[in-house]
């Protein structure tokens, strides 16, 4: 299960409120009031923030545990959170936005799955509702071409995050160790999608896309992430 074993320490580990910060800022220029559907949720930051900011907020993710990390937090009862796969949303013009940020789209295995969430999103969004979300770029492959490890400490556990691409997939493995020599280890496959090609899966679908790239330049370009605001028409 996608971080079964993560989840007491994947919120000490990514959390960082400036990029949560952008990711609300990013929404509220496409939406700025109504109902927000966050997929993929994770720990709940971004998904607590919007609601703070006045949105009607409902949140979700894959991992039961991750859920739990989310409804521990302050600000937690403002939003409706639920166990759920993207892929499983089923839903009618209720959502004036649907969010699905920090690459989770990447972790679809095909793009039929992900011609399956576009129908889902679709039918789920509001008439001119946004579906917003965040892939890697084909840069992302060449950048991870040579392993990539990091190391260091969370309280008193040790962690070592390592990542390496091969073909069109990432591959990550994290494992934590803590002082009694307990260890854990999770192991994650991201498949990288062709931003052209996902950008025509929209369209066909109906929707006015808008790209971006790394929060700061237009378009499809070189960078890291590749930014996508879906209108549906």
């Amino acid at each position: 299960m996608i971080y079964k074993t993560l989840a007491s320490y994947y919120d000490a580990l990514v959390t960082d409120e400036e990029a949560t910060q952008d990711w609300v800022d990013y929404t509220r220029k496409y939406v700025q009031k109504g109902k927000i559907l966050d997929l993929a949720c994770g720990s709940g930051d971004f998904a607590i923030a919007l609601a703070k900011l006045g949105f009607v907020v409902e949140a979700s993710d894959l991992s039961v545990e991750m859920i739990k990390v989310a409804e521990s937090k302050k600000g937690s009862e403002t939003v409706n959170w639920q166990v759920l796969n993207m892929l499983d949303l089923k839903a009618t013009e209720k959502y004036d936005g649907i969010t699905c940020y920090c690459d989770s789209i990447n972790y679809l295995k095909s793009y039929q799955q992900l011609e399956t969430l576009i129908d889902n999103v679709y039918k789920a969004l509001k008439p001119n509702g946004v579906f917003m979300f965040d892939i890697h770029s084909l840069d992302t492959l060449k950048h991870f071409s040579q392993e990539y490890i990091e190391e260091g400490y969370i309280d008193d556990v040790t962690y070592q995050w390592c990542i390496y691409s091969n073909g069109d997939n990432l591959y990550y493995s994290f494992i934590f160790q803590n002082e009694d020599g307990m260890m854990l280890k999770e192991h994650h496959q991201q498949l990288v999608f062709n931003p052209d090609t996902v950008k025509k899966m929209l369209e066909r679908k109906g929707f006015e896309v808008e790209n971006s790239t790394d929060f700061i330049s237009e378009g499809i370009v070189e960078g890291a992430k590749i930014f996508f605001a879906a209108i549906k028409k």
